[in-house]
């Protein structure tokens, strides 16, 4: 072969080679996981006990991906209750179907049954988690998302010089033997967003959106609570009290529209908490934060526009203010709350409905044929069937 043609050929190969390797890095690998939920016997401060747990590990299994990458996870429930798993701080373009929150997305993956959910790693780097998102039990069932650069890519930052062990204390929680921390007339507290509680309807709320099935959700959640008030008050307030009110209530939002939230802390006479406030299916920029409260004239002027931090979740603190944006460019229905498990089965919860755009790459993903069935596989509808078996 003469030098002219072993020229062309090396070409031709380093050509071929960089072209399969782009291809790689644009499409991702493949990977494939199962998990099994079942009860599992554990030791923990010398103590045992029964709890729900993913391959009969806790935590859960690690899942270590690249950007790019799609995961497939199949899980069987061994359980004796409706479970769903989320992928935190996963977007899932255009992918709602497998974003996990009961009644929101899907409804629980009911026992003896299971699913597979398929995770889209698009743009995300770093450290995520998986965790279940029904009832009470991300306690036991949850694992560690390792996602690492884009083949060929390195992080946008330098390796540490050493590792540091960070302890994070919870604060909150309140060891109650007897019902000396019940609420007022022994009755369930509430929590809510804009003087509205959050209830779970019985058909979730993508399936409603996307089959045009109104009945189970309202689209008018409110803009601004009903009465404005000084939030952080030392002082009891016994004017203009109202209760809240519970209902299905979601915010629809145009493709591609920016969006701006401020979250108000409440902390009269110094009984609030701080709240992670975590929205699915985007990264938003938090854009503000003040003590006190928010002065819709005044505090808009202190923005940081420039360089805000970019984040899925933003601590509220009980006695100030958060200010975020997004931009609505990830169409279907996508849950905010806190990520507080007591203060969002009380109903500090919402759900974004982002309408579609003009075209199918901005619509949402058709929904998959194997979704589980709300009306077998909810723990209201098992709790009714042993009690009839009790009967």
């Amino acid at each position: 072969m003469d030098l002219k043609k072993k020229d062309q050929f090396s070409y031709i190969l380093w050509f071929l080679i960089l072209s399969s390797v782009l291809l790689y890095m644009a499409q991702g690998d493949v990977h494939y996981h199962d998990f099994v939920l079942k009860e599992s016997n554990f030791t923990r401060l010398c103590s045992t006990k029964s709890m729900l747990t993913v391959n009969d590990s806790f935590p859960g299994p690690e899942i270590r991906v690249h950007k790019g990458d799609t995961l497939y996870v199949n899980v069987f429930n061994e359980g004796t209750y409706g479970v769903t798993i989320h992928w935190h701080g996963v977007k899932q373009p255009r992918n709602p179907w497998f974003d996990g929150p009961e009644y929101i997305t899907q409804c629980p993956i009911p026992a003896g049954t299971n699913f597979t959910y398929q995770v889209l790693f698009s743009e995300e780097e770093g450290t995520l988690w998986w965790h279940a998102h029904s009832d009470w039990t991300r306690a036991t069932v949850h694992g560690v998302i390792i996602i690492l650069p884009a083949i060929g890519t390195t992080y946008p930052f330098p390796k540490p010089d050493a590792e540091q062990t960070i302890v994070i204390v919870s604060i909150g929680m309140l060891h109650c033997p007897n019902d000396s921390c019940a609420g007022p007339d022994g009755n369930r507290l509430a929590s809510a967003l804009n003087n509205l509680t959050f209830a779970n309807p019985s058909l979730d709320v993508l399936e409603a959106y996307y089959r045009n099935i109104s009945a189970y959700y309202e689209p008018d959640f409110p803009n601004e609570p009903p009465n404005f008030f000084n939030f952080t008050a030392e002082s009891l307030l016994t004017d203009n009290v109202t209760l809240s009110q519970q209902a299905t209530k979601v915010k629809m939002l145009e493709y591609n529209e920016t969006v701006e939230i401020v979250f108000q802390g409440t902390n009269v006479m110094n009984s609030g908490e701080n709240h992670p406030m975590h929205l699915h299916g985007f990264r938003f920029y938090v854009v503000g934060r003040g003590l006190g409260n928010f002065d819709n004239v005044t505090d808009p002027l202190t923005y940081n526009l420039i360089d805000p931090q970019e984040v899925n979740t933003v601590p509220i603190p009980k006695d100030g203010w958060a200010a975020i944006r997004f931009k609505a460019s990830n169409p279907g229905v996508w849950y905010m709350h806190c990520h507080f498990d007591r203060h969002m089965s009380w109903g500090m919860d919402t759900v974004f409905i982002v309408k579609n755009g003009d075209t199918e790459e901005t619509s949402v993903r058709r929904p998959p044929s194997y979704m589980p069935p709300c009306d077998t596989s909810s723990l209201a509808g098992l709790m009714q069937s042993m009690f009839q078996k009790e009967e």
